[in-house]
């Protein structure tokens, strides 16, 4: 119950713009690298692997936002990624840029949803297969919280299934942000 009103309280707290720590610069790369870092230990529990490439190679791209809900956007869609894979899996995280946006990727190998049901995944308390979820934790309301965080920062946000497997979350992030 902590956890669900914890949840319910950072929704609100973004729905009203409520926030109290001072935007600074963002190295998304290091917030992937640190996050990445931090679920290693629960991929390494289910053989996955886990993988950050940016394209180009050298690229470190940099944002003003808030810095922790930057970190629970990725930490959500990572967690999330590892949860719902198949043994040996893989979770790929990607940052690429354009003109306009910085693009973070999650990716992975998963169970993935079905097609008509894809559209629902970002509303609060929507589970895919309310079993497995309620086995796996969670209170239903990560990835409305990753929906309202994204565009709090003024982003967008998609989900796909992957051809071959699984889903894959991209979140654009304009380079311009006036958060």
């Amino acid at each position: 119950l902590i956890i669900l009103v914890g949840d319910i309280i950072k929704l609100s707290q973004l729905d009203g713009g409520e926030v109290i720590s001072p935007k600074v610069d963002i190295d998304l790369y290091d917030v992937c690298q640190k996050t990445l870092t931090y679920l290693e230990s629960s991929a390494e529990s289910k053989h996955i692997f886990l993988s950050l490439d940016t394209d180009p190679s050298d690229l470190r791209p940099h944002i003003m936002g808030y810095e922790k809900i930057i970190h629970e956007i990725v930490y959500n869609l990572c967690d999330n990624a590892i949860k719902y894979n198949r043994e040996k899996g893989v979770v790929a995280v990607s940052l690429s840029e354009n003109s306009e946006n910085i693009i973070l990727s999650v990716s992975d190998t998963g169970i993935g949803i079905p097609q008509n049901e894809i559209d629902r995944v970002f509303e609060r308390f929507y589970r895919v297969d309310k079993g497995r979820s309620r086995r796996m934790g969670g209170t239903g309301l990560g990835l409305a919280i990753v929906k309202h965080a994204v565009l709090f920062h003024g982003g967008s946000i998609s989900v796909s299934n992957r051809p071959d497997g699984g889903l894959r979350f991209d979140f654009s992030l304009s380079k311009q942000s006036d958060v």
